[in-house]
């Protein structure tokens, strides 16, 4: 009987043999191999090996286990001899070759796993509803009510999904005659574990998005949970289907970046950190949401200058400062700050009393502005100080 279980320990206990590198000692090899030195790159792939059992791992378990190590470690090779040191993290890259040439194997026509006609028939339907919700603007929805959509067990829907992500999740992938087809990236593997972690990614996408289109794609895709596509929608003030539209494009422009001009992504990126040095750190990626853009507005004329200041340092500051450190970049004593900052929560407490009268505020400047409140001028005078009387003329746009 086949024993997985021994050839997995085995396998390992062979990957184990070579050691973990440093981002130096990858480096290092990268330019020896670079140079021509065909011992970096064996001792490269050997030192990555666990790289591809993790992939390996994350997919199947099954009786070709060794089979598809063997396509996993093809990956590694292509990417190890893709790879430019200008491309970031080695590992992050590889995983996109890796990947593809273990989904490859499996898209194989000689290696198709087994589907029952009654279950690729559930597939079939699964898809065009998916596609009918996202046409629609619409959230998926869950398990137990697509069981009764499409009439099959939860075990059934579990599967179909499987089918799905794996067919359709794919970077880098091959086609059948072997060639490379690099024009296709998956969004999920644009924003994959690894990289959403990175504040350095947040912070990248917000110097190459637009903030309406950084706002999507942040709540869509590196918050957890993720946030469906009509509660975005009715925050911003518009239709499902344009919230479904920004998102397609600025995941067009992220794949541009991400697949042809990684190098310009990068060297922005450094450009950003050279200039903020030590608070580069603390910048701040969360992205500015339309109430607060509203509540600003509104509380503007009851606030004297430093409260604004303040206010606009809480909601909109370009860095995640602790409280001394906003007293300092504010300018004044730290006690000064404190008493400040309670003077502020009385007033804001005082101001926004009158929910209804807010929220009927806020309700017309985001139908008014939708998307372009993102880009509405804080700093811009109002004649009529009344804004709810105003006709929002005077407000206006970067």
């Amino acid at each position: 009987m086949f024993n997985q279980e021994n050839i997995l320990a085995n396998y390992l206990h062979e990957v184990n043999r070579y050691p973990k590198l440093t981002s130096f000692e990858e480096f290092w090899l990268f330019q020896k191999y670079n140079a021509g030195d065909e011992n970096a790159k064996k001792f490269l792939i050997e030192c990555n090996l666990r790289l591809v059992l993790l992939r390996v791992k994350k997919y199947y378990k099954s009786s070709e286990f060794m089979d598809i190590v063997q396509e996993g470690n093809l990956g590694l090779i292509k990417a190890i001899e893709k790879y430019e040191i200008t491309k970031g993290k080695f590992s992050t890259f590889a995983i996109s070759y890796i990947d593809g040439y273990i989904k490859n194997y499996f898209n194989n026509d000689k290696n198709q796993l087994y589907i029952s006609n009654n279950l690729r028939l559930a597939v079939e339907r699964y898809k065009k509803l998916v596609l009918l919700y996202n046409q629609e603007g619409k959230s998926i929805p869950d398990d137990k009510e697509l069981c009764t959509l499409l009439s099959i067990s939860l075990k059934q829907i579990q599967q179909v999904k499987k089918i799905v992500n794996f067919s359709f999740v794919r970077l880098n992938d091959l086609n059948k005659d072997g060639k490379e087809n690099e024009s296709f990236i998956s969004d999920n593997e644009i924003f994959s574990d690894q990289l959403s972690k990175q504040k350095e990614l947040l912070i990248g996408l917000k110097m190459l998005l637009k903030p309406y289109h950084y706002y999507i794609i942040y709540h869509r895709y590196l918050t957890s949970p993720k946030v469906k596509l009509h509660v975005l929608a009715e925050t911003l003030g518009v239709k499902g289907e344009s919230v479904r539209i920004g998102e397609v494009n600025a995941l067009k422009e992220l794949k541009n970046y991400m697949k042809n001009d990684q190098e310009i992504f990068e060297s922005k990126l450094y450009k950003l950190q050279q200039k903020e040095g030590k608070l580069f750190n603390k910048i701040n990626t969360r992205p500015v949401h339309p109430a607060d853009i509203t509540k600003f507005l509104y509380a503007k004329n009851h606030l004297n200058e430093l409260e604004q200041k303040l206010f606009k340092l809480i909601y909109f500051g370009k860095y995640c400062f602790n409280e001394i450190e906003a007293a300092s970049f504010l300018k004044i004593p730290f006690e000064t700050y404190q008493d400040l900052f309670r003077a502020l929560e009385l007033k804001l407490q005082d101001i926004f009393e009158d929910h209804m009268q807010y929220e009927s505020f806020h309700r017309q400047m985001v139908d008014q502005h939708k998307s372009k409140i993102f880009s509405l001028n804080l700093d811009a005078k109002v004649i009529d100080k009344n804004y709810l009387n105003s006709s929002y003329e005077n407000f206006s746009f970067e």
